[in-house]
């Protein structure tokens, strides 16, 4: 057992251990972003090379209950299981096969190499040679360079007592402004502008009147494409440097905005992802096991990234949007749904309402009797995930879906881009666009607060960008390339300085570095120590001959400041989104005169073809007052006789049109579509949504009704002496509920401000190797009936029957239809062909059942 043991954790070692420490240990950022603790990583280190092996032979030494030869089996399986995973991140690194090949070939790999290990000594002599790697490998980690920056960090940062906070030589009176510095997430400049390159006053109001009364630097880009070396930048005034990673600590940037003001001004600090405050203790942390058990579940799916193909890692949640929760369902909701039973969602606001939450906080904290202080904020908006209209709404019941994203490879590496699908690029524009304008209502309500406070004429405000978004075909999202820098590079930039009450626009080259130089200018302060960037306010300095921007730290562009980058990036801008009121964004601009106009307006010609609306039940009661409407239109085509190319799709509501869009290869391959509606399209009540085909005969518009698709009706009956129920089809048929055939699970959730139940799960036909379709009766009643259409790797791995197909399904049903939850019986069922089942319950159930 000794020698097993060893071979076990070498195994275990070049599984999962080493492929984890290879891939954190180079990007230390992914610790300090999510405020892992050292503790953190000794426990992650002692987890991946200690306690899963030691669970692992826990269950070899439990087997033996069973019998010798079991336990010898499980041992041989164990073998086989963590060899295939070493042989498929090896096959992975050298070729591309088809993943259902490669996972073939690992296990087959795994099979052989258990078989040599049963028979052959020389494998076990192999392996107990191999057996120190497990405590190289967690060594190598803890002790790596990168990763010591954060085990250690004693070593470098200095306590908060005694951090050297070069107290600056000031007046008495810059002691006394308050300083308000927002720095927002992913905020292009040109989202801001109307074709005259001047703040769309319409869409965004409150940037408007901030310009008119402070320092509009229209001409300043960031220095970084990456939030975690732009923000340094921006708060240290110092430069990236190619090749050079510097983590956005205090040990890496000992001299801040935040050092500068701590001796002079309270410092009210809400960074996110950044570890640049002297007062860390001031910033909520959340506790070790919290810590620990949010870190295990990233790392599952980061190992599943790993160990996959990637046409398989494909359906895992992404790991490059963000640093952390990369799991679509949060762990504390789930927690509170096993936990209780719901009369009270209040719970779970600030989970789905997190950004927009806490910049409100922060907006409300500010008050009249405040000390001196620096109010900051790092907010993570109008970031992804786009689901707020400007009034605050929420409309879509996909805030994490992206469509028409994928991953674009380079010789710099794989980021997020656009695939050819324009339609879809300008779909998310104008989503980003929406959020754009809510941000604009949070700076009303910051810059309100201030005055009530009798703070803003007084204040020092600043309110800038880290970097920018990009929208262009096969080009990407957010990493600069020679095509986007434009959307990338040039961000707003806001400076009030106190007393400030006349509006100055600048053309000036500026750069993020700037903005400290600026503010200690503004308020007449005097440091020890070198910056690259300079004040934007003096104009006596030479201006900067270029501008330049750092993709990541492995690339360098450097540009003309008076480009015509900005112009290209304009006319992209209006020819997808326009300026103006907010209405008037939706839709196709070769169309856009026909929305608002009557249907009865036009010919009309019924076809045989059906479509299929999303919840489409969430018209039926449309409430204005609430919180959620829903104004993304997302449905699918189907009929025997679909046209190749229809060309644009028309989407009327209460009989006028309301919104055109061009169809592209989303429809053409998978015959869906997706459509923003405006909010004013909707009235208190039933909301009739009808789609068209857009027929354009020499300028003569003819609209194709499409045919709504309608739903299949089963009922619940019982028959026979004993009571037995079964479910009767809209012929007739008697099926009876016989859990033969059918396997699934089934769980609900509360979602988008409260307004909906989110039900979902797999639903799939074990016998016949197929999906089966899912019946959701309300206290007896049939309220939703619906075909599966979601792939589930999690279920591929547990039942081979399902590999191929798409099991999983989504189904969102109004809060408002339902009296109390815990009261109201909700039965969901899975049926196919002769046979229906009653799907099981996880413990993420908020109905009575």
């Amino acid at each position: 057992m000794l020698k097993f043991t060893l071979h076990l954790f070498t195994l275990l070692g070049f599984a999962l251990a080493q492929p984890l420490f290879s891939l954190l240990g180079n990007y230390p950022e992914f610790f300090v972003a999510r405020r892992s603790e050292p503790i953190d990583l000794f426990l992650l280190a002692s987890i991946l090379s200690l306690l899963i092996p030691v669970f692992c032979l826990i269950l070899v030494a439990a087997s033996i209950v069973y019998g010798k030869k079991f336990q010898q089996s499980f041992k041989l399986s164990l073998v086989a299981l963590f060899s295939a995973l070493i042989v498929i991140q090896v096959i992975k690194a050298i070729t591309v096969i088809p993943g259902i090949f490669l996972l073939g070939a690992a296990l087959i790999a795994g099979a052989f190499t258990a078989l040599a290990y049963s028979k052959w000594k020389i494998v076990h002599t192999y392996l107990s040679l191999l057996s120190p790697v497990v405590l190289l490998f967690p060594a190598l980690f803890i002790f790596s360079p990168e990763i010591g920056r954060v085990t250690f960090p004693e070593s470098e940062i200095p306590a908060p007592d005694s951090v050297e906070l070069n107290p600056p030589l000031a007046t008495s009176a810059s002691n006394s402004v308050p300083v308000v510095m927002i720095v927002l997430d992913e905020f292009p400049l040109t989202t801001l502008l109307d074709e005259k390159m001047q703040i769309d006053r319409t869409r965004f109001p409150n940037f408007a009147g901030l310009a008119d009364h402070a320092y509009w630097f229209r001409n300043t880009t960031t220095v970084s494409d990456s939030t975690l070396v732009s923000v340094p930048t921006i708060l240290s005034g110092v430069s990236p440097v190619l090749g050079k990673k510097r983590l956005p600590t205090l040990a890496d940037y000992p001299k801040t905005l935040f050092t500068l003001l701590a001796d002079t001004h309270q410092l009210k600090i809400v960074e996110n992802g950044t570890r640049l405050s002297p007062f860390p203790a001031d910033q909520a942390v959340a506790s070790t096991s919290e810590r620990m058990l949010g870190l295990l579940m990233d790392l599952t799916v980061v190992y599943g990234h790993v160990v996959l193909p990637r046409d398989l890692a494909a359906n895992l949640p992404a790991i490059d949007q963000s640093w952390n929760s990369f799991r679509s369902v949060n762990w504390r909701m789930a927690a509170l749904l096993s936990a209780r039973r719901y009369r009270d969602f209040e719970d779970f606001t600030h989970v789905l309402d997190r950004s927009a939450n806490i910049f409100r906080e922060f907006s409300a904290s500010i008050k009249k009797d405040d000390a001196p202080s620096l109010y900051y904020l790092h907010a993570m908006l109008p970031h992804k995930p786009w689901q707020y209209l400007p009034d605050g709404k929420k409309y879509t019941l996909a805030p994490g879906s992206v469509d028409g994203q994928i991953r674009l490879d380079s010789a710099y590496g794989t980021f997020p881009g656009w695939e050819s699908d324009q339609s879809l690029i300008d779909y998310n524009y104008r989503r980003h666009a929406l959020q754009a304008g809510y941000v604009d209502g949070l700076v009303g309500e910051l810059i309100e607060s201030l005055q009530l406070a009798e703070l803003f004429e007084r204040s020092l405000v600043i309110i800038t960008s880290d970097h920018g978004a990009s929208f262009i075909q096969n080009d990407y999202t957010r990493r600069a390339s020679e095509t986007n820098l434009a959307d990338i590079m040039w961000v707003p930039l806001f400076i009030k300085l106190p007393f400030q009450d006349q509006g100055i626009t600048s053309d000036r080259n500026i750069e993020s570095i700037d903005i400290l130089p600026t503010i200690i200018d503004a308020l007449e302060l005097e440091v020890d120590w070198e910056m690259d960037g300079q004040s934007a306010l003096n104009t006596t300095l030479p201006e900067r001959k270029r501008k330049s921007i750092l993709a990541g730290i492995t690339r360098l562009f450097d540009i003309d400041p008076q480009s015509n980058l900005r112009t290209d990036s304009l006319l992209r801008k209006t020819r997808t989104i326009r300026s103006g009121a907010w209405g008037q964004m939706y839709g196709v601009q070769e169309y856009a005169h026909l929305a608002g106009r009557p249907i009865a307006e036009f010919e009309l010609l019924d076809v045989d073809l059906q479509v299929t609306l999303e919840e489409e039940a969430l018209f039926a009661n449309v409430a204005l007052d609430a919180g959620f409407i829903l104004t993304d239109i997302r449905g699918r085509v189907t009929g025997e006789n679909l046209p190749d190319e229809p060309g644009y799709l028309a989407v009327g509501i209460n009989g006028v049109i309301r919104t055109v869009i061009e169809l592209g290869p989303q429809f053409y391959q998978g015959q869906k579509f997706t459509a923003l509606v405006p909010e004013a399209s909707f009235s208190v009540g039933h909301n009739e949504v009808n789609v068209f085909f857009v027929r354009d005969i020499d300028g003569k518009i003819e609209l194709q009704r499409l045919q709504k698709d309608i739903q299949t009706q089963y009922s619940l009956a019982i028959e026979g002496d004993e009571n037995t129920e079964i479910l009767i089809s809209p012929d007739g048929q008697k099926i009876p509920i016989d859990d033969r055939n059918v396997e699934g699970f089934v769980r609900s959730d509360i979602g988008q401000e409260n307004a909906i139940v989110v039900v979902s799960g797999w639903s799939l036909d074990v016998v016949n190797n197929d999906v089966a379709d899912v019946l959701i009766f309300v206290n007896g009643e049939l309220r939703a009936s619906l075909t599966p259409d979601v792939r589930r790797s999690d279920v591929e791995s547990v039942r081979e029957e399902a590999v191929g197909l798409m099991p999983g399904f989504r189904i969102n049903l109004l809060l408002s239809d339902f009296d109390v939850l815990n009261e109201e019986h909700v039965r969901v069922f899975g049926i196919s062909q002769n046979s229906a089942s009653e799907l099981a319950y996880t413990r993420n159930w908020v109905f009575r059942n």
